[in-house]
């Protein structure tokens, strides 16, 4: 979890509206329980002695690490590398560009194979393209899906990409340090039905 787009810009230091374009900072925090980020110490700040790096800490407790109970076990001291990049609210926010997503949920083989057209399989194909459009929910989650582009036509696998966008989560933090949510993204997913090839893979995204 992370903090929404609305709660970083209602952060934002007052003093700096209108007068700073934008603050980046990077804390480094301890990660524990269940993924809560504690003792955050500021690694940089730019603009410094705006208030940036206050306001990033104020947002901590809004965090939540997608990480296991083993993994904890076994790194007694985790520490992340947090970033944040604020943005002035009363400007205009530059589009967010997804270049390398992460990915905290994907499909797996029993699912795509549900999933695959049964006109593509009734066909002899074994392998199929869908392209579809999303837009970005504040949890990470693929919404608003549309079919742009299917290869082959009229064999159902636009649908089927539609189906396995719904059920996949990317990381809704970007490694510049803001929420993803409202951005869009052309993803590809190439979907197989071949016990030795995977079942289903996203490509990098495409601009929208």
């Amino acid at each position: 979890t992370t903090p929404t787009a609305a709660a970083m810009a209602a952060i934002y230091p007052k003093s700096a509206i209108g007068h700073v374009d934008s603050g980046h900072v990077v804390l480094r925090c301890h990660v524990v329980g269940d993924g809560v980020l504690k003792d955050c110490e500021t690694q940089s700040e730019s603009p410094s002695g705006q208030g940036f790096a206050q306001a990033a800490r104020r947002l901590t407790p809004q965090f939540k690490v997608a990480i296991t109970p083993e993994v904890l076990k076994q790194v007694k001291n985790l520490y992340i590398n947090l970033p944040f990049d604020f943005r002035d609210p009363s400007k205009p926010s530059p589009p967010l560009e997804i270049v390398d997503p992460q990915w905290l949920r994907t499909v797996d083989a029993s699912m795509v194979a549900r999933l695959f057209p049964k006109a593509a399989s009734d066909a002899g194909l074994i392998t199929g393209r869908g392209v579809v459009n999303c837009g970005l929910a504040h949890t990470g989650e693929l919404i608003d899906c549309r079919t742009v582009a299917e290869e082959p036509a009229g064999m159902g696998f636009g649908a089927a990409a539609l189906a396995v966008a719904g059920a996949m989560q990317m990381n809704p933090w970007t490694q510049q340090g803001a929420p993803l949510e409202g951005a869009r993204v052309k993803l590809p997913i190439r979907l197989y039905i071949k016990d030795d090839a995977p079942a289903a893979s996203a490509a990098a995204p495409a601009k929208p």
